[in-house]
């Protein structure tokens, strides 16, 4: 049986490392749109 407090931390490292995932997209994303605007050639 599992203690509360290790599907605690199972639970938080899930959610952060989702957070962190959808973050780094974002973060690409932008990253890509200011590329665009930057380079208007290579769009």
């Amino acid at each position: 049986m599992l203690s509360p407090s290790l599907v605690g931390d199972e639970w938080r490292y899930f959610v952060v490392s989702l957070s962190d995932r959808r973050s780094r997209l974002k973060r690409f994303t932008l990253a890509g749109e200011l590329r665009k605007r930057r380079e208007p050639s290579l769009a």
